[in-house]
């Protein structure tokens, strides 16, 4: 339904969709188009966009071409994160400065924050998520971002895609 208030809150209907194309046909602006509808007919929700490594900044790149108006957090792998990472964390007098673990750990936990706050899409690699979804973990940050991430997405999008065949699309 286009009505949001004929739609259960807590239906228990689940839907899906499968789209597949040529590579450059648009399946990405399509799923943007989508995400900006859905957020228009259901605010205050948080779509979480899974994809391989290779495609992430394609995804990022995708929204600001096309200057969509939603807030949109990338959160890279560890060993991508340093390549991307133009912010650096402040480092104070006589306090040694943070590993690039550290910064990407703390990266990962202010976006996830970040996106569980506000209304907004959540991209990441599918490694990045299962790490991050890890429940063992003694730390109560990793459990946070765990709990976030298991419970805040309500729309899940899953990208199959593999290596962009083209820069123009």
């Amino acid at each position: 339904s286009t009505n949001p208030g004929l739609i259960e809150a807590e239906s228990k209907k689940r839907g899906g969709c499968v789209i597949s194309h040529t590579p450059g046909a648009g399946k990405t602006f399509l799923i943007i188009a989508f995400l900006v509808s859905y957020l228009k007919l259901f605010p205050g929700k948080r779509p979480l966009v899974l994809a391989p490594k290779t495609t992430l900044y394609t995804w990022y790149k995708e929204f600001i071409k096309w200057e969509i108006p939603i807030l949109v957090y990338l959160i890279h792998g560890r060993r991508t994160y340093r390549v991307f990472n133009q912010n650096s964390v402040a480092v104070l007098p006589g306090v040694p400065k943070p590993t690039d673990d550290v910064k990407h750990v703390l990266d990962c936990l202010e976006k996830i924050q970040k996106w569980h706050s506000h209304p907004s899409v959540l991209i990441m690699g599918y490694s990045s998520f299962l790490t991050l979804m890890r429940e063992d973990s003694k730390f109560a940050h990793r459990k946070f971002m765990a709990k976030v991430l298991r419970e805040s997405p309500q729309l899940l999008v899953l990208d199959e895609g593999h290596n962009p065949r083209s820069t123009k699309s």
